[in-house]
């Protein structure tokens, strides 16, 4: 599928990233499939899917749970489906791993847009490997007729405070390396809105903020930033679920769960919505 599949009708993007099923489970306190016999993800997940759908322009499904919830939910939101296996959490430093039993033809056949997750810095040794297979990978999309989201995200071993001096360099020059090889990208907050607006002047192709492990407080005023610096949207999950505790694990509790899906999760999911349709709103004026 294209693009405006997945799009508001402002031509706006609200994304729910429930392809992120390791942090899903993690955050619940709920095993993986096949961890656990008795593991509740896979209802739950049903129900963040059906719950948020309505609110969203469209949804990441992780292939391994979401295909009975494909049907239920697409003539409420557009369909992303990830081409990389979702049941472990990806090496930064190695070449995305892609599923052997799912692909960009599977993906057109349940008419969806593919979506591809890379750990990328310009510098680092993988660098080139990672490019060539993001490069083949758009170009078989693009034979088969669909899109293709790429979520950048910056990695860099090395201190906390060295990470933030270099990440407006590298984030760009990730950028630049990348940003014809995809229809959308999604990337981390670029810090400021000075970098918002460089990494816009940067591409012709649209790009939406990637709100993964930001607290919801501060990730709704960056995207508030980044829309203003020409952002087109959102792609965000653990914003919308109950918070873990500080220290130890959480004790998955389903009523609470669900309450909080069903009340403040959704309404969280609808402020952020909404502060996307007032800025593509604004925009078109």
């Amino acid at each position: 599928m294209k693009l405006a599949s997945i799009q508001t009708s402002g031509e706006m993007f609200t994304l729910l990233a429930a392809d992120q099923i390791v942090g899903i489970a993690d955050r619940l306190g709920v095993a993986l499939p096949g961890q656990s016999l008795q593991s509740p993800l896979q209802s739950v997940y049903h129900q963040i899917v059906t719950t948020f759908a309505p609110e969203i322009s469209g949804v990441v499904l992780a292939p391994e749970l979401g295909n009975t919830t494909i049907p239920q939910i697409f003539e409420q939101s557009g369909i992303i489906l990830p081409l990389e296996r979702r049941t472990f959490d990806a090496d930064p430093l190695s070449v995305p791993i892609l599923a052997q039993n799912w692909g960009v033809e599977a993906i057109r056949n349940n008419y969806a847009v593919a979506k591809l997750e890379l750990f990328f810095n310009p510098e680092e040794k993988e660098a080139a490997s990672k490019k060539q297979l993001v490069a083949e990978v758009y170009d078989y999309c693009q034979h088969e007729g669909i899109d293709l989201l790429l979520e950048v995200l910056v990695y860099m071993e090395g201190t906390e405070a060295a990470y933030h001096e270099r990440f407006p360099e590298l984030q760009l020059g990730a950028v630049q390396e990348l940003r014809n090889l995809c229809s959308v990208l999604a990337l981390e907050y670029p810090l400021n809105a000075l970098g918002a607006v460089t990494v816009t002047a940067e591409l012709d192709i649209p790009w939406i903020l990637s709100m993964r492990d930001t607290p919801y407080d501060l990730a709704k005023e960056q995207l508030r930033t980044a829309l203003e610096s020409g952002a087109c949207g959102f792609l965000a999950m653990e914003q919308f679920l109950p918070e873990k505790p500080e220290t130890g694990l959480p004790e998955f509790d389903p009523q609470h769960v669900r309450q909080f899906i069903e009340t403040t999760g959704r309404d969280r999911l609808i402020e952020v919505s909404r502060i996307v349709a007032e800025a593509g709103s604004a925009n078109s004026q």
